[in-house]
């Protein structure tokens, strides 16, 4: 059922709100994602705006309990799309000007989807390692 049906397992499966990261999203930082959970606190999802094609991070984001009647109802419904379940929920939107807060968008939303891309994630680590606002530290890997 694909990246809904990933949403919806870890939403019925956790014994708490969840929240979700696309295994190919090496650099999502963990402040991006405590700020995701805090804003379970006001809503039934927090997503991230992102600045791409699809505006919207739906595999970077938070997800609480009342999401799955309304994921349940997308699936049956055979809406497959990560935000399907939408309309049927309170969404909080994490602006860009807050994303950004936690490391460039266009880095922290990089997938890896193929040979070209894995390379690039070498020079974004490379970058990344380098840059003054590290302070030298070295990001944390990701298994």
């Amino acid at each position: 059922l694909g990246a809904l049906g990933g949403i919806y397992t870890a939403v019925v499966e956790a014994p708490a709100p969840v929240v979700v990261v696309a295994w190919d999203m090496p650099f999502v930082s963990e402040g991006l994602l405590h700020r995701l959970a805090d804003g379970l606190r006001e809503h039934d999802a927090c997503l991230p705006q992102s600045g791409g094609r699809r505006e919207l991070e739906p595999l970077c984001a938070a997800y609480g309990p009342a999401c799955r009647e309304a994921i349940e109802a997308s699936l049956d419904a055979g809406d497959l799309r990560a935000i399907a379940f939408h309309a049927r929920i309170g969404v909080g939107i994490l602006p860009l000007s807050e994303v950004a807060r936690f490391g460039d968008p266009e880095v922290l939303f990089f997938n890896v989807n193929t040979a070209d891309d894995l390379g690039r994630t070498d020079e974004l680590w490379r970058r990344l390692e380098s840059s003054p606002s590290s302070g030298g530290r070295t990001p944390e890997r990701r298994p």
